[in-house]
């Protein structure tokens, strides 16, 4: 799964797995009862549609790996930019899903600078 969310191979070590592993068996339990079977049905109601994604007024900072393969950019971060009235979009090269665990510093500017 890791190797799936992380563009970087060399991030995807022992350690690494072994703490998705044991925060996933941690959060099993919470996870079961917010989203209980069949999971799919939960993605449409987690939706937003875009007459309420043009109602949102506070700015919105998305932060995109370009290479990411759990949310492509072209179908996840580009299409909002057409309902989000006050959005800022930065894609980070060579990187996957996880632009925080990739790319941190970059990270914390971008979101240091917004909340600022």
């Amino acid at each position: 799964m890791l190797s799936r969310l992380l563009l970087d191979p060399a991030l995807v070590t022992d350690e690494a797995v072994a703490a998705r592993a044991a925060a996933m068996e941690a959060g099993a339990a919470a996870f079961a009862t917010m989203f209980s079977p069949p999971r799919d049905r939960w993605a449409d109601d987690l939706t937003l549609s875009a007459q309420t994604l043009a109602g949102v007024r506070a700015p919105v900072l998305l932060v995109h790996g370009a290479q990411d393969r759990v949310t492509p950019l072209r179908a996840a971060a580009l299409p909002l930019l057409d309902h989000l009235a006050d959005v800022r979009l930065h894609v980070l090269g060579r990187c996957g899903h996880v632009p925080a665990v990739e790319h941190p510093r970059a990270f914390q500017h971008l979101l240091s600078d917004f909340l600022a």
